[in-house]
């Protein structure tokens, strides 16, 4: 049964015994006889005879086992089996029994760590409500420190608009005089409480950390002032890190430097000067540039425009300043030597910049070629570089074969040919300037659209471009992000249609580009980069009317800044739609068609830092009065020849946009004193004023200016004839930038009203 395993075990016994019957008493009986011959193994595990041993069998076949052998072996099998039954009794109690301490083990862990949990969750509760309390306790203290502080800066600022309007109201009766505020002034001074100890120095109790960073927004010769003041600010102004970057190309600090200061600058921060910039510093001599060379850590260095560079004073920087990265040459006249010795000392140069040097040769790019040095340049700047031709180009090409920017502005001779041989050694570039370069044909764009790494690519004043350059560059170069593409006449609406796949395109400055209209501006507006576009510039596109505003206004929500100068068909719709960008922060509509209902929708945006309305003529003072009235974080305004406004623009303007930081209103004829007194009571942050062609602005505006605007760094008073020559020396005496003449005005205003 068990190696036949039949489906019906009491079927098939009966079926064999019925066989034995049929056979007869004399059937021979094998004890494997009902086993098939399929089932029986082929080689036997035990053999015959041990079967017959076992059983104490004869070899005879009549011998068969006796009743007393199989009492034997039913006996074996019986104690066997009880054994087993037993051992396996026995380990099953012990199973259990230990199953039995486990359990209850685990039990009594359980119960502990209840326990734990339950004092736990207690101490939780707890702990929470002593949080809630303390919480509840110090959001008081907050919220009632902050209604102090709010109620504070509220009181503040009502005090200071009610002094602004009481200044403003004696400006307009009259009774503030120039000469009895000095006087005012000087009294105040001298009647003010001095300190209670001259010798207390808060800046030396401060931490280190933090008078370092309050010296380091000095430049050298001021620092050297301080570390006459005192010993603690000596020890203070001597941290090395007030000597690592060292910048003197500011007006007010290179007239007074000269060779000897700068030589002893130079000394004493060689050791830890990292960025050095003397672009502009005509009176320093070469024994004094020599120690440039003696700064061994120097990174960054600037000599452009520097009177008396030479190829000399190159082979001692190149010798000594061996980590040197970024080396500005610009306007120096050098030759070859030069370029002979950063081939082969400046092996790390990775900037370069070669601008306006007309002075070195073919030969000397050839040097940059062959040589070690400059082969790991990333930025070459060779604008106004005249001289270089095709085989000057294959060169840079060969030096720099992971160039990745390069500036060829004002290459007028630039052929096809040298764009070409760029292109073909330098593949990893990403971004080209040819401001100025008018030589180049449709050619030179078909193979710059090869480069397919490229981003940014800058084009003015160029006449032989088509659609087919902007096309070849749309179809090939996906990852373009800026293109700037200034006063090409030949280009098309194709050609802006053609930008629609550059899906990462932010920067977009198509001005002075007078055939495209609304057409071609909508592809890309509605494209897929609409939503990153940040910068619009459609600038002198006459063409251009509220109609494209209006799908900037739908589709461009992340637009940043937009100008549309001279636009004649924009009007205050588009004012309105623009006012509506949630991202806008600057907006230039000079030229446009706008009026004060525009400027009222403008007002609407608090977001606004910069708003160009020049030569808007219709604006009056009822639309600058409620547009500062919102845009109180203004930073810069352009309102050059709004004829319309008067003083009363001006005090409105003055007492909403307190952070003013440039302020253009040439050609307002109607401006007087009044305006500059409003500007100087008000305006603390003012750094850039143009009052040109404002020809009742006397020299008392000019003593307002002197006394209230401190942090004026540019005034512009062109065709100004009734300010003096003495009154703008005083102007000059505090370093404040003047441009100034005294020419004719109506010249000048009439060529503006006629444009």
């Amino acid at each position: 049964l068990l190696v036949e395993c039949p489906e019906d075990p009491k079927e098939f016994i009966v079926e064999k015994i019925r066989g034995l019957q049929q056979q007869g008493i004399n059937v021979q009986l094998i004890w494997d006889m009902f086993i098939s011959e399929e089932n029986k193994p082929k080689e036997s595990m035990i053999k015959s005879s041990w079967i017959d041993s076992i059983f104490d069998l004869d070899f005879e076949e009549d011998n068969q086992p006796t009743p007393e052998m199989y009492f034997t072996a039913y006996t074996f099998y019986n104690v066997h089996l009880t054994v087993k039954a037993f051992k396996g009794w026995r380990l099953y109690h012990h199973n259990k029994k230990d199953k039995k301490l486990e359990l209850d083990n685990r039990y009594r862990k359980a119960r502990r760590w209840h326990r734990k949990r339950v004092q736990r969750q207690k101490w939780m509760k707890v702990r929470s409500m002593t949080h809630k309390v303390a919480y509840q306790r110090v959001k008081r203290m907050y919220q009632e420190s902050l209604i102090k502080r709010v109620l504070l800066a509220w009181r503040n600022i009502i005090v200071e608009a009610r002094r602004t309007k009481e200044y403003f109201a004696k400006i307009e009766r009259g009774e503030i005089n120039p000469a009895d505020d000095k006087q005012k002034s000087r009294t105040a001074s001298i009647k003010s409480p001095s300190i209670k100890d001259k010798t207390q120095d808060e800046l030396s109790l401060l931490p280190r950390a933090l008078a370092i960073k309050i010296f380091s927004f000095l430049n050298p010769l001021d620092l050297a002032r301080c570390a006459q003041v005192c010993r603690s600010w000596k020890v203070i102004t001597q941290a090395n890190q007030l000597w690592n970057r060292i910048d003197i190309s500011h007006k007010s600090v290179i007239k007074k430097i000269n060779g000897k200061v700068l030589q002893k600058i130079l000394h004493k921060a060689r050791p830890y000067l990292g960025h050095l910039n003397i672009r502009g510093c005509q009176e320093v001599g070469m024994d004094a540039l020599r120690i440039i060379g003696e700064c061994r850590n120097l990174q960054d260095l600037n000599l452009s425009d520097c009177y008396h560079y030479n190829d000399e004073l190159m082979h001692y920087i190149g010798t000594g300043c061996k980590i040197l990265l970024y080396l500005n040459l610009s306007q120096c006249d050098f030759t070859d030597a030069t370029l002979r010795s950063l081939s082969r000392f400046c092996t790390n140069l990775q900037f370069l910049s070669m601008a306006y040097v007309n002075t070195f040769s073919v030969k000397g790019l050839q040097y940059l070629a062959v040589g070690k040095g400059c082969h790991k340049l990333s930025y070459l700047d060779v604008s106004g570089c005249t001289q270089i031709n095709t085989d000057g180009m294959k060169h840079i090409a060969d030096c720099c074969p992971f160039l990745n920017t390069i500036i060829l502005n004002d290459l007028s001779s630039l052929k096809d040919e040298a764009i070409m041989q760029l292109v073909n050694g330098c593949r990893n570039l990403k971004a080209i300037s040819l401001q100025g370069t008018n030589s180049l044909s449709d050619h030179s764009f078909q193979y710059i659209s090869q480069l397919k790494k490229l981003r940014k690519i800058r084009v003015e004043g160029n006449n032989l471009i088509t659609d087919a350059s902007v096309k070849a560059l749309g179809r090939s170069c996906f990852e373009l992000n800026h293109i700037y593409l200034v006063d090409c006449p030949r280009l098309t609406d194709l050609a802006i249609k053609a930008l629609a796949p550059c899906r990462q395109l932010n920067y977009l400055n198509i001005a002075d580009c007078v055939r495209i209209s609304d057409t071609g501006v909508r592809h890309v507006v509605e494209g897929p980069a609409a939503s990153k576009l940040k910068e619009l510039n459609l600038s002198n596109c006459i063409r251009i009317s509220d109609v494209t505003l209006l799908r900037i206004a739908q589709k461009c929500t992340g637009l940043q800044q937009a100008s549309f100068c001279f636009c004649e068909h924009v009007t205050d719709a588009g004012a309105e739609l623009m006012g509506g960008l949630p991202n806008i922060m600057a907006l230039d509509l000079s030229g446009c068609f706008i009026q004060d209902q525009g400027l009222m929708a403008l007002g609407n945006n608090g977001k606004f830092r910069d708003i160009g309305l020049a030569e808007c003529s219709t604006v009056s003072d009822f639309g600058i009065q409620r547009m500062c009235q919102h845009c109180r974080d203004l930073l810069y305004l352009d309102l050059s020849h709004c004829v319309l406004i008067t003083d009363n623009a001006i005090k409105s303007i003055a007492f909403c946009c307190r952070l003013i930081k440039s302020l253009k209103l040439g050609g307002c004829s109607q401006l007087t004193d009044t305006s500059a007194q409003y500007i100087s009571g008000v305006l603390k942050h003012l750094e850039e004023l143009d009052l040109s062609a404002c020809s009742h602005i006397t020299d008392k505006s000019l003593r307002y200016i002197r006394k209230g605007c401190k942090n004026l760094k540019k005034l512009t008073l062109l065709y100004c004839r009734n300010i003096t020559k003495s009154a703008i020396s005083k102007v000059l005496a505090l370093g404040i930038e003047v441009i100034y003449s005294t020419a004719d005005a109506s010249t000048f205003l009439s060529s503006k009203h006629g444009r």
